[in-house]
């Protein structure tokens, strides 16, 4: 079960925040000058579902205490470039986790303890175009593709002396489909809204993420926005799958140039 946790905890980390195509209306509509913005977010998640490795199917059910438990490092950021109605950005992610479990005696056969090492990088390049600016309002499509690699590894210690470990490599390439945008609400709030959908077989299955934000402009130059997010990814290959939904509040802080 642990290490099905730290698999949950690495696909938690693998969509875009919900600021994936919009900064703040009234400064960006009909403009042709560069912008650029970065936005190092946060996700708690909690997740559930099902999970195949090494032989073994597990059922998962992962609090948010759990993530707490098996997040080690996690970095967060998407950074973006737009001129006028074009947008390029990128969504990228670092994670490294890891978990140690003492058995009980003659409860798993020779060994003392369990560890679970999971390490992961996850990019998502994206393109899109503006299709709605307006003084209040801001719709926009994107298209891209998701690279996630993570390395799994199980290290069983005997009670005798040593250990063996059996890992896995993962690398998974998915297109993408994205439609966000932002409303204003009043003076310096913003509500932001996004969904997505990718793999189509290419190599997930399928994979969606839907979410929806509250923002305050901090500055002219920055943002802080509030919000919520599910995720469903389905993948499978001959030794490895994974079908589960993962979900959590979020928190961004965005700066803008």
């Amino acid at each position: 079960m642990h290490s099905a946790r730290l698999i949950l905890c690495a696909l938690a980390a693998t969509v875009a925040p919900l600021t994936a195509g919009t900064d703040p209306i009234a400064a960006t509509a009909k403009t042709d000058q560069w912008q650029f913005r970065t936005v190092p977010y946060l996700w708690l998640t909690a997740s559930s579902g099902d999970l195949f490795f090494l032989e073994r199917s597990e059922e998962i059910s992962q609090s948010f205490a759990d993530t707490f438990d098996t997040h080690n490092l996690s970095l967060h950021l998407l950074a973006e470039a737009r001129k006028g109605p074009w947008i390029i950005q990128s969504d990228i992610i670092y994670g490294r986790f890891n978990n140690d479990t003492q058995l009980l005696p003659h409860s798993h056969g020779p060994f003392k303890s369990v560890r679970e090492d999971l390490k992961e990088w996850i990019i998502s390049p994206r393109i899109g175009y503006s299709i709605l600016a307006t003084p209040d309002h801001q719709l926009d499509l994107l298209a891209g593709v998701r690279y996630s690699r993570f390395r799994l590894g199980l290290t069983g210690r005997f009670t005798s002396g040593g250990q063996v470990t059996e890992e896995t490599l993962q690398n998974i390439w998915d297109p993408t489909l994205t439609v966000s945008g932002q409303s204003s609400l009043h003076d310096k709030l913003f509500i932001r809204y996004l969904g997505e959908v990718g793999g189509f077989g290419v190599n997930s299955d399928f994979i969606w993420l839907a979410g929806v934000g509250f923002g305050y402009q901090l500055s002219p130059t920055s943002s802080i926005i509030g919000g919520y997010r599910a995720r469903g990814i389905d993948f499978s290959d001959s030794d490895f799958a994974v079908d589960t939904v993962t979900h959590g509040p979020t928190l961004e802080f965005e700066m803008r140039f």
